[in-house]
């Protein structure tokens, strides 16, 4: 699935992605994909002051 650049009506931009494709059925497969994700998601070592 490719999805088309950014399109606008007016001053409004539209949604590339149909809502359909985000439906209830996509919920179960996200969140057991999220859940079994073991990437690092805090750097092991904290970054420098700034």
């Amino acid at each position: 699935m490719s999805i088309s650049g950014s399109r606008k009506k007016g001053k409004k931009f539209l949604n590339p992605i149909p809502t359909d494709l985000g439906g209830f059925s996509k919920i179960v497969p996200i969140i057991r994909e999220y859940r079994a994700n073991k990437a690092e998601v805090l750097p092991k070592k904290t970054i420098g002051p700034f």
